[in-house]
Parts: structure tokens; sequence; C-alpha cells
């Protein structure tokens, strides 16, 4: 259980990541 926290919350920093890294460049 808590290593599937872990990924979950690794996958949800990474896809939040790459939404920033998105927006950053729709920004620019």
């Amino acid at each position: 259980m808590i290593i599937n926290h872990n990924m979950s919350a690794m996958f949800a920093q990474r896809t939040l990541g790459v939404t920033n890294n998105a927006i950053g460049k729709d920004m620019e």
C-alpha cells in the first residue's frame, strides 16, 4: 500500500511537471 501510494505520488508530481512545462511554453 505504501509503495503504491509513493508511485501514484511520483506519477502525479511528474504529470504536474509536464503540465507546468506545457503552460510555460504556451506563455512564451
